[in-house]
């Protein structure tokens, strides 16, 4: 088992340390574990994003989840929605986000 610290700080990301994330691999799985500010862009230093088996949100904090925004943008955009990545999050975090992910403004999730 491997785990690897993608960023650490707190509220906001500093310079050279994004908020809190971390990928985990065992027996073939690779997990993203929060998805906070600047996690999505160390998370390419590491691996290809389409290599992520699942990313697992722990709460709906910005310094836990902002970096849904350009992993959206990325598969919607950079991939044409080819790529679907199971994301497990809290209830309502899909509500709560979808409606600034969907550019129709119906608040609705791919």
């Amino acid at each position: 088992m491997n785990l690897r610290v993608l960023g650490s700080s707190g509220g906001y990301p500093a310079p050279g340390n994004p908020s809190t994330g971390f990928v985990l691999e065992h027996a073939g799985a690779r997990l993203w574990l929060d998805a906070g500010s600047g996690t999505f862009a160390e998370l390419q230093r590491l691996a290809d994003f389409t290599s992520v088996d699942a990313l697992v949100l722990s709460h709906a904090h910005a310094d836990h989840c902002a970096d849904l925004f350009p992993l959206h943008v990325a598969i919607r955009y950079g991939l044409g929605n080819g790529f679907k990545l199971p994301v497990y999050a809290p209830p309502g975090l899909r509500e709560r986000l979808g409606a600034l992910l969907d550019p129709g403004g119906a608040g609705q999730l791919d």
